[in-house]
């Protein structure tokens, strides 16, 4: 059974996510991946404003604030 990949911007407060990968790569994505935001990486999305953006996720020992350009970018699955 293969699992729905969608990107961040879909997702809801309270949800588990694994990271599957980036829609496209560029400085976003590279300061993502900087902060270890990688392939891999399980993100709660802990707070989410009424319209989606910006959202709050939490990963590691990390919180951050992401925007609606960097939550289309980061690509997801909903964990097991």
């Amino acid at each position: 059974m293969e699992e729905t990949v969608f990107t961040l911007d879909k997702a809801k407060t309270g949800e588990r996510l694994i990271v599957t990968g980036f829609a496209f790569s560029s400085k976003l994505t590279k300061r993502l991946e900087d902060l270890g935001l990688k392939k891999g990486t399980s993100v709660t999305i802990f707070a989410l404003s009424p319209f989606s953006s910006p959202a709050a996720i939490k990963f590691g020992d990390f919180k951050l604030i992401l925007g609606d350009k960097a939550l289309k970018t980061i690509l997801v699955r909903k964990a097991k």
